[in-house]
This record gives structure tokens, sequence and C-alpha cells, in this order.
């Protein structure tokens, strides 16, 4: 079963390096999408949060399915990866809020791809979670417990404003 999970990872990753190296060539090629679509440049985070969490929950239960030298070998593997990624993720994160904020000031109105803000955080937080629990970092658990509770607070906006757009029909008007 063990085995089983690692290939999954290793082919969603694989998967989502595929998809990475398009999405950076689509915008190279041609600029960044309307403000309006702004909030899906945050998806990615998804992608290196969850794969931090995958690499650092298997490795956790690994001890179940392999000798301990194998076990102690896929958590520091999952520890080595999810340092690396969350790196990334930094550098991901501050290029998501730079390019949000200037949507902002360009008048980024509300629309649906806001809730591309709610499952990458999310998806972060519990990778931060994972990696503080295998590093026994307090710092990383609470940096997880930070983000989740600003993930309560940008998701109870985007549900109050997609209830209000719904309740004015407002979301069903196209946006320009």
């Amino acid at each position: 079963m063990l085995l089983g999970c690692y290939a999954l990872f290793g082919m969603a990753l694989t998967a989502a390096i595929v998809t990475m190296t398009l999405v950076i060539g689509h915008l190279a090629r041609t600029g960044l999408p309307a403000v309006q679509a702004i909030p899906t440049m945050w998806i990615p985070l998804g992608i290196i949060g969850q794969s931090i969490a995958a690499a650092n929950m298997l490795g956790r239960v690994s001890d179940t399915a392999v000798s301990s030298e194998a076990a102690a070998g896929l958590r520091a593997f999952g520890i080595a990866y999810g340092t690396v990624m969350a790196g990334v993720g930094v550098l991901v994160l501050g290029y998501a809020c730079l390019l949000t904020a200037r949507a902002a000031g360009r008048g980024l109105r509300f629309s649906m791809s806001w809730w591309s803000f709610t499952f990458p955080l999310g998806a972060c937080a519990v990778g931060a979670g994972a990696l503080g629990i295998a590093t026994d970092s307090v710092a990383v658990q609470w940096l997880s417990v930070a983000m989740l509770a600003v993930l309560l607070g940008i998701w109870a906006v985007v549900a109050a404003n997609t209830a209000r757009g719904v309740w004015t029909r407002a979301l069903f008007v196209p946006v320009p």
C-alpha cells in the first residue's frame, strides 16, 4: 500500500510539473491573465502545499510497511523535500501577493475566481502542519495554525460575497 501511495505521489508530482511548465510557458507567451483572473495565480501554491503534506505524511507512516532504516530514509526525504518546496512556496506566495495587490490597484472586483485563494492556502497550511510535525518545529506548527486562521477569514469573505452575489444575481452577469 505504501509503495502504491508513493507511486501516486510521484505520478501526481509529474503531472503537476508538466502542468506548471505548460502554464509558465503560456504566461511567458501571452502575459498575465486579466485582472479578474489574477486570483487563479494562487493555484500553484496548492500543489506545493499538498505535495509537502503528502511527502511528510507518507514518511510518518512508513514504519508500518518498511524496515526502520528505510522508514528513516523516507522521513528524511519528506523533510528535505518539504523544506525545499517550502522555500519555493514562499517565493510563489510572494509573487501571488504582489500580483494580487497590483490587481487590487487596477480594479479587482469580487468574482468566483476568488475561491482560488482558498484551496491553495488550505493546502499550504496542511503542508506546513505536516512539515512542522515531521521536524518537531513548534514555530512551523504555529505557522500552520496562523495560515488556517487566515484561511478562515478569507473563506468567510469569499463565502459572504458569493452568497450576496447569488442573492442579488450579480454573479450571473458576465465579467468583462
